[in-house]
């Protein structure tokens, strides 16, 4: 990511709500929203894979980051790599980075519930995107619906897929 678009990034999703009167900081605005979407979801993705990489580089071969710090959810068999993160419960760390790397799709393991709106899973149908493409394609990148489409264009094979997938938040 370069630093310019950084700056714009952590100004809109983080400083300018502090000075602004039509939002707030816990509630901004569709810009701030995106802004801080775009920067929270690829600073995931960031650490999961690199997590991942450190402790599997140490002979921790079957090592999965763990996605939550609860006993209850570990005890339930839930799934590492921050894959157990409904759309609802996670507006700004979403999955999304990691879903463009992985090849496990949540929504078909845990679906959609219609009696528990907030246990919605993303679908995510598309995998195999390298870090390094994705690391590209931050580059100038100012919103989320724009990383999104650079994304496609960089992987024209699964173009759909990655629209549907950002399409979930």
């Amino acid at each position: 990511m370069d630093k310019s678009s950084y700056n714009k990034l952590v100004w809109d999703g983080w400083i300018g709500p502090w000075f602004s009167s039509s939002q707030t900081v816990d509630s901004p605005n569709s810009t701030g929203q995106s802004a801080r979407r775009t920067l929270e979801s690829y600073a995931v993705g960031v650490e999961v894979f690199l997590t991942n990489r450190y402790y599997r580089s140490l002979g921790y071969s079957n090592y999965v980051y763990l996605s939550s710090n609860t006993r209850a959810d570990r005890n339930r068999n839930r799934p590492g790599n921050y894959q157990f993160q409904t759309i609802n419960n996670q507006p700004f760390y979403t999955s999304a980075i990691v879903d463009l790397m992985d090849n496990y799709n949540q929504r078909s393991q845990y679906g959609v519930t219609a009696t528990r709106p907030d246990l919605r899973f993303p679908q995510d149908n598309v995998s195999g995107i390298p870090i390094t493409t994705i690391q590209q394609q931050m580059k100038g990148t100012r919103n989320w619906s724009q990383l999104r489409d650079k994304l496609a264009n960089s992987a024209p094979g699964q173009a759909t897929q990655i629209r549907e997938l950002f399409n979930n938040w």
